[in-house]
């Protein structure tokens, strides 16, 4: 508890999977308590990702931290001629502790 934080857990598995930061934009919300749990959510965006790099970096957040859960992924495909496999991703998370 208190060693997670949104901004460098991303930095590090963002950085791992080879997802810049000018592709990325992260929201974080208050810290809550519920029934004696603290939990605090997230809205993570990223922009030009391919599905293996998202599979990759979701897979390595999740492994690193077994509390994060992923509570929705929304892909949009990015029409481009030369790359079939570009994704805007919006993913929503929340973190217990």
């Amino acid at each position: 508890p208190g060693d997670f934080s949104y901004t460098a857990a991303l930095d590090k598995v963002a950085g791992v999977c080879g997802i810049p930061a000018s592709q990325y934009k992260l929201t974080t919300g208050m810290t809550v308590t519920k029934d004696k749990q603290k939990s605090q959510s997230a809205h993570l965006r990223i922009e030009q990702v391919g599905v293996a790099q998202l599979a990759r970096f979701l897979s390595l957040m999740q492994y690193k931290w077994s509390t994060l859960q992923c509570d929705d992924v929304t892909m949009s495909k990015v029409k481009t001629e030369t790359r079939p496999d570009v994704w805007t991703v919006e993913i929503k998370f929340n973190y217990y502790f």
